[in-house]
């Protein structure tokens, strides 16, 4: 679903929070079918790794994408550990702390020119309450770890923009920006200029992706949103191993850059039976892949049964 009901209720499946406290008991509700499987494949940084690009097929400056691609390094959380002056392991992803979340969305916030009013609603919708001088400061933090940012990627756009009032994605796509004017504040048109190459490049390659699926094995896709897909699979090790090479072909694809910089945009697979519970396919071997599906296996929990009302049946009953 891409849209709310005529009734008003409803939500965009692209869009469902994954950080609040709500958003992770709507996505438990998520379930793949009786004897089926979600199997996931997310596109690994994917906005981060053309802003980078851009960054390099200008300059020939690699710094980061050699972070990128060394996976030893969570860029996330030291960043995070940059601008909160505290030590990395209170950042790490499994540390029970907010810091790399917030450097997470702060990375993405500061390459796109948000405002610390937006950037403190977006924190907010999350379950973050952080307020707008706190922002200003985070912002400002970002930008001197990585000046990049704003003296080459944000000033490519905006004279891209200003020269030719057009801007094309990696496959070609073009969005045209007509509203800059010499005399006025062009803030809001760069802003939106800024997000374009990635966000659309890496749309583009997921829908790609899914024509590739589609036309080799139509049906299995069940949700998109917007760097991952969502395919429902049945329940065995012989249809996982299959799928996963399956995905690995369809994201297997060379982008190139103005300056002639070719990158591919990494990704991993994750499996569950709830949208929410899902676990990380390290190794797409058929051997990993096969241990990581038992595993799986022997570490789910039973479906929560309702303590009010009505006993429901169990979803193998349905």
């Amino acid at each position: 679903a891409s849209h709310a009901n005529p009734l008003g209720y409803g939500s965009n499946h692209q869009n469902i929070p994954k950080h609040s406290k709500l958003g992770k008991k709507y996505r438990d509700c998520l379930v793949s079918r009786p004897g089926r499987i979600f199997v996931m494949c997310d596109q690994v940084s994917a906005e981060d790794w053309l802003i980078q690009g851009i960054i390099a097929d200008q300059t020939g400056d690699t710094h980061g994408l050699d972070e990128l691609r060394d996976r030893s390094i969570d860029r996330h959380q030291k960043l995070a550990s940059f601008i909160f002056a505290v030590p990395a392991d209170q950042c790490d992803r499994d540390a029970n702390t907010p810091y790399r979340y917030i450097g997470k969305r702060t990375r993405y916030a500061g390459s796109y020119g948000m405002g610390a009013d937006k950037f403190a609603a977006v924190l907010a919708k999350e379950g973050y309450s952080v307020p707008k001088e706190h922002c200003t400061y985070i912002l400002r933090k970002f930008h001197e770890y990585e000046p990049a940012i704003q003296s080459v990627f944000q000033s490519y756009v905006e004279k891209e923009v200003t020269d030719k009032r057009t801007l094309h994605d990696l496959f070609g796509r073009e969005r045209q920006f007509f509203g800059l004017h010499p005399y006025r504040d062009n803030a809001k048109i760069f802003r939106e200029a800024f997000s374009y190459i990635p966000q659309s490049s890496v749309g583009d390659n997921t829908g790609a992706a899914i024509n590739w699926l589609e036309a080799t094995a139509p049906g299995l896709v069940v949700m998109e949103t917007h760097d991952a897909v969502v395919l429902e699979v049945d329940d065995c090790e012989s249809s996982v191993v299959n799928v996963v090479g399956l995905l690995e072909q369809a994201f297997d694809r060379t982008l190139r850059f103005p300056r002639g910089l070719e990158l591919k945009l990494p990704v991993e697979h994750v499996l569950g039976y709830y949208l929410q519970a899902t676990i990380r396919c390290d190794n797409v071997s058929e051997i990993g892949l096969k241990n990581t599906l038992n595993t799986y296996k022997q570490r789910r929990s039973p479906l929560m049964t309702i303590i009010s009302g009505v006993q429901l049946p169990s979803l193998l009953q349905v």
